[in-house]
């Protein structure tokens, strides 16, 4: 979410086919009219019958209004399985969902937003994000990237341009572009809650945390890199203001506790235990 519009998609998460249910957004500037509850219901109406599996929200600092009324729909829904995921964790969800499909060691993926942006890289040593200005994007060279990823909502084109006068590494960008980080919100939830739902019913003989993490990682990332795939032309095969990582029933608080740092970043509230289906944000 941000300052101009709510951007979501809904994800099948439970086969590793990756089907994407519904994707959009809305405009949410002052002279628009946005109504949480009618998007909460009809992203419910899309999932049917399937239990909503995790529900990530990422916003930048200009859209605290926007998200607290979201997350109000979503608390008046009794939806407890809300995941607030910072700008960092979905890019370098994202990220981690990219690199390993482009067979390089260093990849840098650029999120640009309206007056915000994020730089995720990629390396042998790990991922790791930084808040930078949009303007300052460009500036990637310095990491030696192999290749540079472009996505969001802001001016990518411009972004995409300036980079190829700095490098020589491939830049790619993709036609759902701006739902990036929306994607990346969904991985980073819907990994935190499988995570999470692990820790409470360890017993229970499920499909190993590891499948159920690979099926949803498949089902948050297939189209969007299917789309950064063909413009590479690799062939795919199988393999700080913002708040950190939390689980909540309540509206947006003022501050979100920093996640323990597992494998996947998430600070359980209140763990419900529950049967994934569907990963949405």
């Amino acid at each position: 979410m941000t300052s101009s519009s709510v951007r979501w998609v809904l994800v099948e998460g439970t086969t590793g086919e990756g089907a994407t249910l519904d994707r959009g957004s809305l405009p949410t500037g002052t002279d628009e009219a946005f109504d949480p509850d009618a998007l909460i219901s009809a992203l419910f109406d899309k999932a049917g019958a399937r239990r909503v599996h995790a529900v990530g929200l990422s916003w930048t600092g200009a859209a605290e209004t926007t998200v607290s009324a979201v997350w109000q729909a979503l608390t008046d829904r009794h939806v407890d399985n809300v995941i607030a995921v910072s700008d960092l964790e979905a890019a370098e969800a994202l990220s981690s969902g990219i690199a390993p499909m482009t067979g390089y060691e260093r990849v840098v993926v650029c999120v640009v937003e309206s007056g915000a942006g994020v730089m995720a890289a990629v390396t042998a040593d790990g991922v790791s994000a930084d808040r930078v200005d949009a303007s300052a994007l460009p500036e990637v060279t310095r990491l030696s990237p192999q290749a540079v990823f472009v996505v969001g909502s802001g001016d990518v084109a411009g972004v995409v341009e300036a980079l190829e006068q700095r490098t020589e590494a491939p830049v790619i960008s993709a036609d759902e572009a701006d739902l990036a980080l929306a994607r990346g919100s969904a991985l980073a939830a819907a990994s935190a809650v499988s995570l999470l739902d692990a820790q409470i019913a360890p017993a229970r003989r499920q499909p190993s945390t590891a499948a159920k993490l690979a099926s949803v990682l498949a089902a948050g990332v297939v189209t969007f890199v299917v789309s950064l795939s063909v413009a590479l032309g690799m062939t795919l095969v199988s393999g700080d203001d913002a708040p950190r990582m939390a689980r909540s029933q309540a509206p947006v608080p003022d501050t979100v506790p920093a996640a323990p740092q597992p494998s996947a970043k998430a600070a359980p509230s209140t763990p419900k235990s529950a049967a994934p289906r569907t990963s949405k944000v």
